[in-house]
Formats: structure tokens, sequence, C-alpha cells
């Protein structure tokens, strides 16, 4: 029996050696998963703290037969794997940051909502969630 494929979109940002991190984390992540699309990268003010270096975004598409908490429990992994420290404040410099925004066109993530540019750039990659956007907000995952 086959398993299913699911359909995930992954927020993605770095502000410490960013085009390192970006390429690492996309290699990382296609040798287990299908990369189905990318969107453009975006440079990006960092929150919170603004004395450290701008981000670098973007969302990638992927096509992926884990289920949704091992798919999020890999990219963790990725994330520990590149340097990332979870012990770090929320908005500290990071090398890597992969938040998953959308399973199976369903909007799972509240930054898609409260960030214009994630929206922007995720549309880019699934412009059909354009006309599902929620009415309420989502609960952090």
């Amino acid at each position: 029996m086959a398993k299913q494929l699911n359909i995930a979109i992954v927020d993605v940002g770095s502000n410490i050696q960013p085009e390192k991190h970006l390429k690492l984390a996309k290699a990382l992540i296609a040798r287990h998963h299908r990369l189905l699309g990318k969107s453009s990268v975006v440079r990006t003010a960092p929150l919170g703290d603004p004395n450290q270096s701008d981000y670098l975004n973007c969302a990638w598409k992927i096509a992926t037969v884990l289920d949704r908490e091992s798919f999020k429990a890999f990219l963790k992994a990725t994330e520990e794997q590149l340097g990332r420290e979870k012990s770090s404040p929320p908005h500290a410099p990071r090398t890597i940051d992969l938040d998953l925004i959308v399973w199976n066109n369903q909007v799972v993530h509240r930054n898609f909502l409260e960030r214009d540019f994630v929206r922007r750039y995720t549309l880019e990659i699934a412009p059909e969630l354009a006309d599902s956007l929620p009415a309420h907000p989502i609960p952090r995952s």
C-alpha cells in the first residue's frame, strides 16, 4: 500500500550566512523529500532586536510521505543540524528557521496571516490559497 503524499509549504529564513544556510537547508530537505517549487527570496529587517543582520526569506513547496508531526520534527532536526540553537531568544539571529506554513492546502501557521512578506511569497508558489484565506486566527504550531 502506497503512503499518502502530503504537500507542505515551508517558510524559510536565515540571517547568519544566509545564502550558505538556505542552500544547505534546501540540499538536506531534497535528500529526503521532493522540492516542488520555490518562491523568490526577499530581504527583511529583523524582528525584535534591530542590531542584527537582515534576513533572507522565502517559501518552498515540498512533497513528503511523512505525516504532519513527523515532517515538523524533520524540519526541527534540520535546523539543529545547521546549527540553530533552540535556547536562543525568539528573535535572535539564526542560521536557519524552517516553519511549516501550509499543510495539504490548509494554512497552519499564523505567520501567514500576520506577516505580509510571508503571505506574499507563499501565494507566489500556491496562488490557490488566496481563495481560501482563513477568517479566524491560526494557532501557533
